[in-house]
């Protein structure tokens, strides 16, 4: 099946439906963990968000205390019929239990719209700028980790490089938008979408420049309006 992007310059507009389910199910964890008025549901989210953590490195489904997070609601398209994972399940379970990870203990929120992979990482790499953050002959610790996401040759060694990178971003508060990367983890894992994820992620990296501390620069995720996604 596909699924037609909505474009990402309209407002409330995602790439994809399993982007929009992403966005939604990790905005409202965030507005409840940051919530002002605390209380119950307040407990409730923290106790999920770290159910969602010790799930991280498990398939999807695996784990049943995380079902409600992960796997209710999403759409049926995305959904597989034969006891395998689609790619969008995949994705879905894996940008879920990162956020959890990105927001630990952190008082704001680390899911932030429009702020690509590629994004964030350019701002990791300019605030350590020990090497510089564009020579890949100079190879600074962050860019190290980035090419080593984009050379990964399996899914799993993919999350375990994502994985470490969103650890670091965690540790500067950079935030990251996780529908998009829900939308570009499910691309990633047909041969025929993955070399054009590398390339958004790359052009996100070395298009970024030192006064883009907000969200000046145009993200790839503008690109994505005449492409589309299969289950």
């Amino acid at each position: 099946m596909t699924d037609t992007p909505t474009s990402r310059t309209r407002s409330r507009g995602w790439p994809s439906a399993l982007a929009g389910f992403v966005t939604h199910r990790v905005e409202k964890l965030q507005w409840s963990y940051l919530s002002p008025h605390g209380g119950h549901g307040r407990s409730t989210t923290v106790a999920s968000l770290a159910r969602l953590r010790r799930a991280v490195a498990s398939a999807p489904g695996a784990d049943p205390f995380v079902w409600a997070e992960t796997l209710e609601g999403l759409p049926i398209e995305y959904q597989g019929s034969d006891g395998e994972a689609t790619p969008a399940e995949h994705a879905a379970h894996a940008a879920i239990t990162l956020y959890a990870v990105h927001q630990q203990s952190k008082a704001i929120g680390m899911h932030q719209r429009d702020v690509s992979l590629g994004r964030a990482v350019a701002r990791l790499a300019h605030r350590n700028p020990a090497t510089d953050a564009h020579d890949s002959d100079k190879q600074s610790p962050v860019l190290r980790r980035f090419l080593a996401l984009g050379t990964a040759t399996s899914f799993h060694e993919t999350l375990h490089h994502a994985r470490g990178l969103i650890t670091q971003l965690r540790g500067a508060s950079i935030p990251l938008d996780y529908g998009l990367l829900a939308y570009h983890l499910a691309r990633l894992q047909r041969p025929s979408y993955a070399d054009g994820v590398r390339l958004d992620w790359g052009r996100d990296y070395y298009f970024f420049t030192s006064d883009d501390t907000t969200d000046k620069a145009p993200s790839s995720a503008s690109s994505l309006t005449n492409d589309t996604i299969t289950q």
